[in-house]
């Protein structure tokens, strides 16, 4: 490491973003993410910016792949976040975090950390770093603002009929961590028709853990993106979705006084309608599952650009905005590289334990971790700000499903 690089504590890898608000963009969204692999990065991991705060200097790096490609060839997607390992070993970390897709696509980094004990033969450097997929401190995040979303509609999760929407290593894991809780008037258990074995098994689980009649837990199957069926809008009052499909939740048919808490990649639902519907009717609720309004404050700091790239700048300040919308916000992905040494916690590589998930949340919970004030990302489509603010909290009330289904008929 030169004089010139600058030193970081821990270090978190991005893919460069290929998503949009709508499918409208996705094609446009998706050749300007290609062109910045290609003329900007070069094939090289990049660090784009440093998080300064009490718990030290995490660098954000974007890795040589977009993140919409990041299932085409695996190989290629373990090459591009290897060599965000070794920029990141290079720059001081010590532990390592994935975002994003990253980990879903990389068998929950296992993939990743398969190939970094190979690569410290030659890099010794390697040997001894820490990686985490985040996926414990996501989890953990995303119950925070479960209650955050509550508390801000004046509602109560014992009082919601409540959707998991995707249920991988994140939705299974916030699904398991929700069942310390009491229960809610009904769960609905919703995924592809390929996963009803796995969702029967986690039915079973969960009517035992949180000592339910079977039958206020309801499985829901649908095909590869496929939308969830029209017949559950009016039946459910929280949504709690985790999928890799883009918009599997229709905007438009949600009925009134709808809560969503979400942390599907691409967004589970489509941003733009959503800023619509608020700013118009202002009847439903979203908010970003996976940030931590924390008691550090951040300060980003952006090291001298080693290319030009006007599209490489303007991708710097989204990212940087999205990951970190308020100083004393972090998301949980990136937060994890520092979490996880400055307090012990477990590296998460393999889906989520909701063991470990537990772990963080009460461990962060006891140092004044909280969620987020609502918002969600806006991916900054015509030059709106990447972010969309929910504003100040105000009662809503949660749908009645008889008065739905009646209005629906």
């Amino acid at each position: 490491m030169t004089s010139a690089t600058p030193a970081v504590d821990a270090a978190s890898l991005v893919a460069v973003p290929g998503s949009s608000p709508g499918t409208a963009l996705r094609t446009d969204a998706a050749s300007a993410a290609e062109r910045i692999c290609e003329r900007a990065l070069g094939g090289e991991a990049l660090l784009t910016h440093v998080l300064e705060s009490e718990y030290g200097r995490l660098g954000v790096i974007l890795i040589p792949v977009v993140d919409i490609d990041l299932f085409k060839d695996k190989q290629q997607t373990v090459a591009a976040a290897l060599k965000g390992v070794e920029l990141a070993a290079e720059h001081g970390a010590k532990c390592v975090s994935f975002t994003g897709m990253i980990p879903a696509a990389t068998d929950y980094v296992r993939d990743i950390a398969a190939a970094v004990r190979r690569r410290g033969a030659e890099n010794p450097t390697l040997n001894g770093l820490q990686l985490t997929s985040g996926h414990a401190s996501v989890v953990a995040a995303f119950a925070f603002n479960i209650d955050s979303l509550l508390d801000f509609a004046s509602r109560s999760y014992q009082d919601e009929r409540v959707a998991f929407v995707g249920l991988g290593s994140i939705g299974e894991g916030i699904a398991r961590l929700m069942a310390a809780r009491p229960a809610p008037r009904h769960i609905y258990l919703v995924d592809v028709t390929e996963k009803r074995g796995a969702l029967e098994q986690l039915k079973s689980d969960l009517t035992r853990e949180y000592d339910l009649p079977a039958a206020r837990i309801d499985i829901v199957t649908v095909d590869p993106q496929q939308s969830l069926p029209d017949h559950l809008y009016p039946e459910i009052s929280l949504i709690l979705s985790a999928t890799s499909g883009p918009e599997v939740i229709d905007v438009d048919a949600l009925a009134p006084g709808t809560l969503i808490v979400d942390d599907s990649f691409p967004l589970g639902y489509n941003a733009r309608k959503a800023v619509e519907r608020m700013d118009r009717v202002g009847d439903i609720m979203i908010t970003i599952a996976g940030a931590f309004q924390s008691p550090a404050r951040f300060a980003p700091k952006f090291p001298p650009a080693s290319v030009e790239d006007a599209g490489l700048d303007e991708l710097r300040r989204i990212m940087s905005r999205m990951s970190n919308p308020w100083p004393d916000c972090l998301t949980g992905c990136l937060y994890s590289a520092y979490l996880t040494p400055h307090y012990e916690l477990p590296e998460t590589i393999g889906p989520v334990q909701v063991e470990d998930a537990s772990c963080f949340y009460e461990t962060l919970r006891r140092h004044d971790f909280t969620g987020t004030r609502p918002y969600f990302f806006t991916f900054g489509f015509e030059r709106r700000d990447p972010i969309y603010s929910l504003g100040s909290p105000r009662p809503l009330a949660a749908p009645d499903p008889g008065n739905a289904r009646a209005l629906s008929e």
